[in-house]
């Protein structure tokens, strides 16, 4: 066994270890590490031991020298790759936030079961891989083909089915879908899908399959429990706790926007600050794609910050492309304006600019829906986060 094997080969043990000890443990096996929402502002990316863990089947031992990808189905031309093979791929970074479906279960009313997750379901990294349509393309799909399913290393126990999951080939042909092996630059732990997961943005994450081995072009979706009865949701607005007939239920792809209070925890006490009664707090938004909605800088909303000696409230943005948390939160409101930092570049913000108080600016922005985001709007949509990160040395403010 190769030296690079046999660190993977007990690394399920050495990294549940450590992150257990940060994490708060909600299944031991299957594993299920939900993040403390107080770690989700560390720093725009999560790291790679504070990034929750769902796994709906135990985690899969794994070694490279009998590891391979098989593409089938419905192609002309079935491929069984190594991942020497996968890396002879033009090599591509996303930077993607993932976020189970299940997030904020634990507040569900009427209650739901499943695993009881709070708020930190939820995690952003940088994934490098291989596009899945340079893949597909090599295996050349037919006509016929609609749809990919993919099926991990984990296997069933005590009768729980197989966790089988399928994507349109629309999203399986996009760019942005890729083959991930490796995760925020290191190898993908274990945990996190070693050695090649799927990495599907804008979409729930329990479309980003771990541990691929198995790829299969389909006419028609994957069949199963995980595909045909769980992670779907109605096509339409129904009253909790009724009965809906599953010819009108659908795979659950996009998400809403969730945003918390990272600091201070609920139910914390915390002394008020010297600027009469303030206090500091921090807090973050995860973005999901919507369609036909245009772009722009994020804020959060119904924030009064403090005078312009306090400090200046910089705006920490992530774009996600085709859709803007400002647009749907109102970021051209008066009390806000378009801003740029040295260099182009606002201090926490990517593109080069961001949105600040208009107390800090000198004076309010015109009126109306304000200018035009110039930068062109060519690139498709993806989950991303934003966060405010008033504690920042780059920007702090505070809400009264």
């Amino acid at each position: 066994m190769k030296r690079r094997e046999f660190i993977f080969g007990g690394a399920g043990f050495l990294f549940q270890a450590a992150v257990q000890q940060d994490l708060i443990v909600r299944s031991p096996s299957p594993t299920d590490f939900e993040t403390p929402v107080q770690l989700l502002d560390k720093s725009w990316l999560t790291a790679n031991d504070l990034h929750y863990v769902r796994s709906h089947l135990p985690t899969p031992n794994i070694q490279l020298s009998n590891w391979s990808l098989t593409v089938e189905g419905e192609v002309n031309q079935s491929l069984n790759l190594t991942m020497n093979e996968i890396h002879t791929f033009k090599e591509t970074n996303r930077t993607v936030t993932l976020e189970c479906s299940g997030n904020g279960r634990a507040y569900a009313d009427p209650p739901v079961a499943g695993v009881q997750w709070e708020k930190g379901a939820v995690g952003t990294a940088r994934w490098t891989g291989v596009s899945l349509r340079d893949v597909l393309a090599k295996a050349q799909p037919k006509s016929a083909a609609k749809h990919v399913i993919l099926n991990g290393a984990d296997v069933p126990f005590r009768g729980v089915p197989d966790f089988v999951r399928s994507i349109p080939m629309e999203k399986a042909m996009h760019p942005d879908t890729i083959l991930a092996y490796r995760m925020n630059g290191a190898d993908i732990p274990i945990h996190h899908g070693f050695p090649v997961r799927l990495i599907v943005p804008g979409w729930e994450a329990a479309a980003s399959t771990k541990w691929i081995v198995n790829i299969r072009v389909s006419e028609v979706e994957a069949g199963g429990f995980f595909m045909q009865n769980a992670y779907r949701i109605p096509r339409r607005p129904v009253t909790p706790g009724d009965t809906v007939d599953p010819k009108e239920m659908i795979p659950y792809t996009e998400l809403n926007v969730k945003s918390i209070f990272t600091h201070p925890l609920e139910g914390a006490t915390v002394r008020a600050g010297a600027a009469e009664g303030t206090v500091r707090i921090r807090c973050g938004a995860q973005v999901a794609e919507r369609r036909r909605q245009r772009r722009g800088a994020a804020e959060v909303p119904d924030a009064d910050f403090g005078q312009a000696d306090r400090g200046v409230a910089t705006k920490r943005r992530r774009e996600t492309e085709g859709v803007s948390a400002s647009r749907r939160h109102g970021p051209t409101r008066p009390g806000w304006r378009r801003v740029a930092g040295q260099g182009g570049r606002t201090p926490g913000t990517e593109g080069g600019e961001g949105w600040r108080p208009e107390a800090a600016q000198g004076g309010p922005r015109p009126a109306g829906r304000g200018r035009r985001d110039p930068r062109p709007r060519r690139r498709p949509a993806r989950l991303r986060p934003y966060c405010n990160d008033l504690d920042s040395p780059e920007g702090k403010g505070e809400f009264v």
